[in-house]
């Protein structure tokens, strides 16, 4: 990567750069896109697709409710700032 597309691409995603750091961010850049170049070279084409990197997905529990937890509301309202009726106070923020 070069200055000149790094301007460039700071420019179209509305960023201002300090000029001191203009040279560390293109440094690193060219990095990352050397990784990336490394990346697109490993031959992959003996590998079947794969949805998920743990056979049969992630766990799942039973969707049922289930009786409330009085240690952990206790302590989770403990540390609000207000509560009322057993419940958090939200202030209003819409008109």
């Amino acid at each position: 990567m070069k200055q000149a597309e790094l301007l460039h691409l700071a420019t179209l995603a509305g960023l201002t750069l300090e000029p001191t750091e203009e040279a560390r961010i293109v440094a690193d850049l060219s990095r990352v896109l050397a990784y990336m170049g490394e990346l697109a070279a490993v031959d992959i084409g003996a590998l079947e697709p794969l949805e998920s990197p743990s056979e049969g997905g992630a766990p799942t529990r039973d969707d049922v409710a289930r009786a409330p937890d009085a240690a952990f509301r206790e302590a989770a309202l403990g540390a609000a700032p207000e509560i009322a009726g057993g419940a958090f106070v939200v202030p209003a923020f819409l008109d």
